[in-house]
C-alpha cells in the first residue's frame, strides 16, 4: 500500500476541502449544536479545531457533496507537549437516510457513515493510531423542547495499532437563544486488552455559544472512567467551528 508523509496527506485533504465549496447544502437542523464527541447526523460545509486539555490540538472538516451525501476529514493531530504530528489521518463518506435539508424546529435525522483511519508511516503504529475501518449510524431528534443526538458504531482493525470494538455516544441538550447546554455520555470497548477489561465510559457536560450564525464556540469537561480501580481522569475540551453555508 502506498504511503505518504503527514504534510503531503494534509495538503491533499485541504485541497479536497477547498474544492468542496462548489456544493452548498446547509442541512443543519434548527435549535441544535454539535457535541464535542459526536459526529453530526446532517450534511454541512464546516471546519473545526479542538483542544483537549493542554495536550492535543486537532482539526477536521465536514464536506457537503450534495444534499444527501457528504464527507468527513480528520487531519493529523498535534501533540503540544512533544511537538509531534500524529501519523493518523481519517476520512469518511456520509449518506443521509432520513431527514430534511433545511432548518426545522421539529425533525428527525438518520445518517450512515463509513469511515477509515490510515497511518501514514510504514512502522508499526502505536495503539489507537493504526489502520481502522469504522461503520456507524448517526441520529438527531430535534424538538422545540430540546434535542437528542448520537452515534452507534463498530471498528474493524486492519493492522497493528488499530483498536477494534464498538462504541455508543449520545447527548441530550437544549438551546436558549445563543447558548446551548447539553450532556453527553460515551461507552466503548475500543481499548487495548488489559486485566480489568476494555470497557470505558465518559460523561461531558457542555456549553456552546453561537458567536455568529457561522461561528460556534463550545467548552466541555470530560470525566473518563474504566473498570480499573483508580481516580477518574478529567480533561477540558475547547472547540471552535466555522460553517461555510
Amino acid at each position: 500500500m502506498m504511503r505518504c508523509s503527514p504534510l503531503r496527506c494534509l495538503a491533499i485533504l485541504l485541497a479536497v476541502f477547498v474544492a468542496s465549496f462548489t456544493a452548498h447544502a446547509d442541512c443543519e437542523p434548527a435549535h441544535i449544536a454539535r457535541a464535542l464527541g459526536i459526529e453530526e447526523a446532517w450534511i454541512e460545509n464546516a471546519a473545526s479545531f479542538s483542544l483537549q486539555g493542554r495536550n492535543t490540538l486537532a482539526a477536521g472538516a465536514d464536506l457537503a457533496l450534495d444534499r444527501h451525501i457528504g464527507m468527513e476529514i480528520d487531519l493529523p493531530a498535534w501533540d503540544i507537549a512533544s511537538h509531534a504530528l500524529s501519523p493518523a489521518v481519517g476520512a469518511g463518506v456520509k449518506v443521509v437516510l432520513h431527514g430534511p435539508c433545511q432548518p426545522q424546529t421539529s425533525a428527525t435525522y438518520v445518517t450512515a457513515e463509513l469511515e477509515g483511519q490510515y497511518n501514514t508511516r510504514a512502522r508499526p503504529a502505536p495503539p489507537g493510531q493504526g489502520d481502522v475501518i469504522t461503520g456507524q449510524l448517526e441520529w438527531a431528534v430535534v424538538r422545540p423542547a430540546g434535542f437528542f443526538q448520537g452515534e452507534l458504531g463498530h471498528n474493524v482493525a486492519l493492522g497493528a495499532g488499530g483498536l477494534p470494538g464498538w462504541f455508543l455516544n449520545a447527548s441530550l441538550g437544549r438551546r436558549f437563544g445563543l447558548l446551548t447546554l447539553q450532556w453527553e455520555f460515551e461507552i466503548d470497548n475500543t481499548l487495548p486488552k488489559g486485566p480489568y477489561g476494555t470497557i470505558e465510559g465518559s460523561v461531558w457536560p457542555q456549553l456552546a455559544l453561537h458567536l455568529t450564525p457561522s461561528w460556534l464556540l463550545a467548552l466541555g469537561e470530560e470525566r473518563t472512567f474504566t473498570r480499573v480501580p483508580a481516580t477518574p481522569r478529567y480533561s477540558t475540551w475547547l472547540l471552535l467551528e466555522r460553517e461555510f453555508d
